[in-house]
C-alpha cells in the first residue's frame, strides 16, 4: 500500500513496538477512515490486528464483528493484560472439576478462588464454596457478543432475524448439559449444530477439536468446513447490562444530601448490603439504608438508588435523597408498619378483615402495574418487600434487582418458592415472571403470612410446579383472587394476565368488598 500520512491530534501517541498477527488493541480515539479500505472503530472499540504492513504506521486489523480494513496504529494501543499469575487464589488452567476438590477439602464458607475459564479464552471463572455447595460464576474479561447464554432452541429461531446467510449465535445446550449449541441462519431457515464438549476440547464434527469457543467461531468464520456456511455477523446479546453508576449523576440530577441535615435515630433492621435506621430529615420521618461493605456492593447499591429516581408512583417507596461520603446512605420514605409478612403474622385474622387484604393486593398491583407501563421488571415481588405506612397503604420496595426490559442473566441466587419456572430454569425474566411472583405474594397475603409450598422441601419445588402441582386456596380466600393465583401461575408465561388486566379485576372486587 502506498505510505499516508494521517492528519492528528498532537496528543497521539508515536507508534514503535511491532505488533504480530492476533495482537489485540484498544482504541484511545474514534477513527472514521478517509479511505474505502479503512476500518473505521470508536474509542474503547477492541480490534486484532490481522497483518503488518510495509507502512510501520498502518497494521490490517478487524474489528469483534470479523469485518477487516486498514488500522492506523497512533489510534490504538496495545491492550494490557491483567497478570493474576501473582495473586494467591489464582489458580490457572484448572478444571471445574479440579477447582470443587480443592474447596471441598476445606469447607469453609466464602473461600474461593479463581481460574482461567475452560469454555471462554481470554475469560476467567470464580469458584465460591457457599452453603455446602461451590458456585461457579464467569468473570468476563472479554465480551463475546455471539454468546447468548442458556436459551431454548425457539428462543434463538425467534431472535435470529432478519435470515440472512451466516447470522449466528451460540448458546448453552438444553438437551445435553455442558456442551453448547451453534444456530445458524441459511436459506431463510435456522441449522442448529451441537458443540460438543469432550476432554477439555470443543468440536462439532468430531474431526476438529478447539481449546474454546473463541477459537471454534473464529475458525468457522474463515471457513464453512462442512457447516451450511461460513458465519458471517454474530447476533449481539441483548439485555442485561453492568453499566456503572456515577456519583456526579446524583449531584447534578439534585439527589445528594447532606450529612448534617440527616438525624440517625434507632436501628430498625438489616438489608441486603447495610443496616437499616429510622432517621429524620427535614421535619419528617426517613428510613436511612445504610452501606456497610462499600468495596463490595457501592455500585449495586448505587444502581438501586438510581432506578428509584426514575419512578413515582403512590404505591411506590420513593426516595428521597443520598448521603455520599465513606459510608453511602439511601434514604427513602418512613413506612411505620413494617413489610407485610410481619405485619400479617403479627395481626393475623383477629385484626385483618378482607377489606384490609384487598387494599393491600389493589396497592401492590396498582405499583406493579406502573412499573410494567414503564417496561421495569422487579425480579424480587414478595411479602417480605412489600411495606406498609401508617395509613395502611401498601407500597412496593427493594429494587436492588430490578431490571428494564425483558431480558436473560447468567448466575445469581433467586428466591426459589417466588421466582417463576423459566426465570429459575432458563434465567428469562420479564413482567410475566413477575406476575407469577405477584401469585405467590397474594397466597402469603391471604395466608396472613404463611411461607408458601408448605410441607414441600425446597429442592423438590420446581419438580412438583413443572407436574402441575399448585397450592391450595388459603382457608376463606375468595374464589375470584385464588382464580386470579392460578392464572398466573400458568407455566405459559404469555398465558398469565397483565398486571392492567389483573388490576382491574381488583378493582371490581375491591368495590364490592366490606
Amino acid at each position: 500500500m502506498a505510505f499516508r500520512k494521517l492528519k492528528v491530534e498532537s496528543c497521539l501517541w508515536q507508534h514503535q513496538e511491532a505488533w504480530s498477527r492476533g495482537t489485540q488493541v484498544v482504541a484511545n480515539y474514534n477513527f472514521e477512515g478517509s479511505s474505502p479500505d479503512d476500518l473505521p472503530f470508536k474509542k474503547g472499540d477492541v480490534l486484532t490486528i490481522v497483518q503488518p504492513t510495509k507502512d510501520p504506521n498502518w497494521y490490517k486489523g478487524k474489528n469483534e464483528s470479523g469485518k477487516e480494513g486498514m488500522v492506523p496504529a497512533t489510534y490504538v494501543q496495545k491492550r494490557k493484560e491483567v497478570h493474576l499469575q501473582a495473586m494467591p487464589w489464582y489458580h490457572g488452567k484448572i478444571s471445574r472439576e479440579e477447582a470443587e476438590a480443592l474447596l471441598n477439602d476445606f469447607r469453609e464458607e466464602g473461600d474461593f478462588l479463581v481460574r482461567d475459564s475452560v469454555h471462554f479464552q481470554g475469560d476467567y471463572t470464580l469458584s465460591i464454596y457457599f452453603e455446602g455447595m461451590v458456585d461457579h460464576y464467569r468473570i468476563i474479561a472479554k465480551h463475546n457478543k455471539w454468546y447468548h447464554g442458556k436459551i431454548e432452541r425457539k428462543m434463538a429461531e425467534d431472535l435470529l432475524h432478519p435470515r440472512e446467510d451466516g447470522l449466528f449465535l451460540i448458546r448453552e445446550s438444553v438437551n445435553y448439559p455442558g456442551d453448547y449449541t451453534l444456530s445458524v441462519c441459511y436459506q431463510r431457515k435456522v441449522e442448529h449444530y451441537r458443540i460438543i464438549y469432550h476432554k477439555n476440547q470443543m468440536t462439532i464434527d468430531e474431526e476438529t477439536y478447539f481449546d474454546n469457543l473463541n477459537q471454534l467461531v473464529e475458525h468457522y468464520q474463515n471457513d464453512a468446513d462442512g457447516l451450511c456456511t461460513k458465519l458471517i455477523r454474530a447476533l449481539p446479546k441483548k439485555g442485561d447490562s453492568f453499566g456503572a453508576v456515577r456519583i456526579q449523576d446524583f449531584e447534578a440530577g439534585g439527589w445528594v444530601i447532606q450529612k448534617k441535615d440527616l438525624q440517625e435515630i434507632e436501628l430498625i433492621g438489616r438489608g441486603e448490603f447495610g443496616d437499616v435506621y429510622k432517621g429524620l430529615y427535614k421535619n419528617q420521618f426517613v428510613a436511612v439504608k445504610q452501606l456497610k461493605d462499600q468495596d463490595r456492593a457501592a455500585q449495586a447499591f448505587l444502581k438501586e438508588a438510581s432506578v428509584m429516581t426514575s419512578l413515582r408512583h403512590p404505591n411506590l417507596v420513593q426516595l428521597i435523597g443520598v448521603v455520599l461520603g465513606d459510608t453511602i446512605r439511601l434514604v427513602t420514605e418512613f413506612m411505620g408498619k413494617g413489610n407485610l409478612v410481619e405485619y400479617l403474622r403479627s395481626r393475623g385474622r383477629s385484626v385483618i378483615q378482607k377489606k384490609d387484604q384487598i387494599d393491600f393486593a389493589t396497592d401492590t398491583c396498582a405499583a406493579m402495574e406502573y412499573l410494567e407501563s414503564k417496561k421495569l421488571v422487579h425480579r424480587d415481588l414478595a411479602a417480605r418487600n412489600i411495606l406498609i405506612n401508617e395509613n395502611n397503604t401498601a407500597k412496593v420496595s427493594d429494587f436492588g434487582l430490578a431490571k428494564y426490559g425483558d431480558y436473560s442473566t447468567e448466575g445469581g441466587k433467586f428466591p426459589i418458592k417466588w421466582t417463576a419456572p423459566e426465570a429459575l430454569k432458563n434465567n428469562n425474566f420479564s413482567n410475566k415472571s413477575d406476575m407469577w411472583s405477584y401469585g405467590i405474594l397474594l397466597w402469603e397475603l391471604y395466608s396472613f403470612g404463611r411461607v408458601p409450598y408448605p410441607r414441600i422441601p425446597l429442592a423438590d419445588v420446581v419438580m412438583h410446579v413443572e407436574k402441575g402441582y399448585r397450592m391450595e386456596a388459603p382457608e376463606g380466600c375468595p374464589k375470584q383472587i385464588y382464580s386470579l393465583m392460578l392464572r398466573a401461575w400458568n407455566l405459559n408465561p404469555a398465558e398469565r394476565p397483565t398486571f392492567k388486566e389483573a388490576l382491574q379485576e381488583l378493582q371490581n372486587l375491591r368495590s364490592t368488598t366490606v
